[in-house]
């Protein structure tokens, strides 16, 4: 009897000769297909555009490669892997859903929509072990500028005095209530002048 090892998956073809005769045996050579080992979660991994980001109000999405231990693909589907995500919202202690779709071929789409802005943990793992770079910390940025749930604040609201600068604020947020920092959003601010003015003063916004 013979026996033999391969560590790759694939198609391959086995030739057996008669070294004796010069020739092959009949049959040869035979057809192999190898297929990969048990899914290994450590060989497992993630991808996709952007991954480790995510916007408030957007689905975001990744994708799970599985292996076996050598490294091999998987071909099918089927295994009963656990996506958990959590972060600030609702709370540390309650995952938020996470879908995850079993295409059949060893590969997986997995997605997700955030509404609160802020620090998020992916963690991918099947029978208690993670796949490769899990858990995957994720940076949830705000959506854009929702002027409805934007907020003015500060004396120049109120009162103003002749000949001298008075100032406001304008707390920037999207839709989902997140506050905005970055950059300038495009603010018309005007001031209607009384009928006795000659003109409007003028409004800087920086």
């Amino acid at each position: 009897a013979y026996s033999y090892v391969v560590a790759h998956s694939g198609r391959y073809h086995l030739y057996v000769m008669d070294l004796k005769a010069g020739k092959a045996v009949p049959g040869s050579p035979w057809r192999l297909l190898v297929a990969p080992g048990s899914t290994y979660a450590p060989t497992c991994y993630l991808r996709g555009h952007e991954l480790g980001r995510a916007q408030a109000g957007e689905r975001t999405s990744f994708e799970l490669v599985t292996r076996d231990a050598r490294g091999n693909a998987q071909l099918f589907g089927g295994e009963a892997w656990e996506v958990v995500l959590q972060g600030p919202y609702p709370s540390n202690d309650s995952p938020l859903a996470v879908e995850l779709l079993d295409r059949g071929d060893g590969t997986y789409r997995g997605a997700f929509t955030i509404a609160m802005a802020g620090e998020y943990s992916l963690s991918v793992s099947l029978g208690g072990a993670h796949a490769k770079g899990s858990p995957l910390r994720i940076s949830a940025s705000a959506a854009s500028v929702h002027a409805s749930r934007c907020r003015a604040e500060g004396a120049g609201l109120r009162s103003a005095y002749k000949d001298q600068t008075t100032s406001f604020v304008i707390i920037a947020r999207d839709a989902f209530g997140n506050r905005i920092s970055r950059g300038a959003h495009g603010y018309s601010v005007r001031v209607r002048p009384p009928l006795s003015a000659t003109k409007a003063p003028d409004v800087h916004v920086y």
